[in-house]
């Protein structure tokens, strides 16, 4: 499975492929004439939404995952307070005394 930063960059790699197949696309429909073009409009369309649909499909699947893990969170405090109020104030402690030594 790929980690978040894994999927944002081949996201990135992909939007940059689309951007240059673009780019060679005007270019050469500027020097060739509109007639000796590579992708039509429909094509370019396409790209672009499939390019959407991904995007967006990536961030439905962070979204629900950050709101499992809340709901994992809450579950876990609920159930037992006073471990999750001791784990935070240690956590609160080490923070602190890791901040104090710069």
């Amino acid at each position: 499975m790929a980690t978040t930063a894994e999927e944002v960059k081949n996201l990135k790699k992909d939007i940059g492929q689309i951007k240059n197949m673009l780019a060679d696309q005007l270019n050469g429909s500027a020097q060739n004439g509109k007639s000796d073009t590579i992708f039509n409009r429909d094509e370019i369309e396409d790209m672009a939404n499939r390019a959407g649909k991904s995007v967006r499909e990536f961030m439905t699947d962070k979204r629900e995952k950050i709101t499992d893990a809340t709901d994992q969170a809450e579950t876990v405090i609920k159930d037992r307070p006073f471990a999750s109020a001791a784990a935070m104030f240690a956590g609160g402690m080490l923070l602190a005394t890791l901040l104090r030594r710069r």
